[in-house]
């Protein structure tokens, strides 16, 4: 549903007819109808009303937040044909020390000259630029998530047991080389 743009086409206030949604994402009325009733069980969309699909909180987040909208098109689109990948990548890397041979670069090798060409995530990325947003927006959707708080460190951390804290942490404008 994602994928096809479906959650942008039904107003968070409201609903909109199995027909019309079908129309908009170009797929037989029938075949729509099933997906979207499967979509409902697993616990995205609702149908109140026989016919007339509308949001639920699942749905409706794509609908109010691109960031949370790109993390679940990060993973259809990369991190879920990657996953599949894992035994093709732990063959080739036993020890997971090569950043070019993992689950990742063997699931979107490039053919050079009739050779493969693996590459790390991040020179995915770079030829990806849409997934390289989509994977900074997904970093983002995890930030503001509470479950990945930093608060948990500081409250589930014994405290007592440290001496000292030094901060390493470098603001950018330090990054930089000095001008003389």
């Amino acid at each position: 549903m994602i994928k096809l743009g479906v959650p942008q086409q039904i107003p968070l206030d409201g609903s909109v007819s199995l027909r019309s949604l079908a129309q908009y994402a170009q797929v037989e009325e029938q075949l729509f109808t099933r997906l979207v009733r499967y979509s409902i069980a697993v616990g995205f969309l609702s149908e109140k009303t026989p016919g007339q699909i509308s949001h639920n909180s699942a749905s409706s987040v794509c609908v109010r937040d691109q960031n949370t909208t790109d993390s679940i098109l990060s993973n259809l689109n990369v991190a879920n044909p990657a996953s599949v990948k894992m035994v093709e990548a732990l063959k080739l890397n036993p020890t997971g020390t090569d950043a070019s041979k993992t689950p990742l670069s063997v699931a979107f090798a490039q053919s050079l000259d009739g050779a493969e060409k693996l590459g790390t995530m991040w020179d995915f990325l770079r030829d990806h630029p849409e997934e390289e947003v989509r994977f900074h927006n997904s970093m983002a959707a995890t930030h503001s998530t509470s479950i990945y708080s930093c608060e948990h460190v500081a409250r589930g951390f014994d405290w007592n047991q440290v001496k000292s804290i030094v901060d390493v942490s470098v603001s950018k404008r330090y990054r930089q080389k000095p001008t003389l």
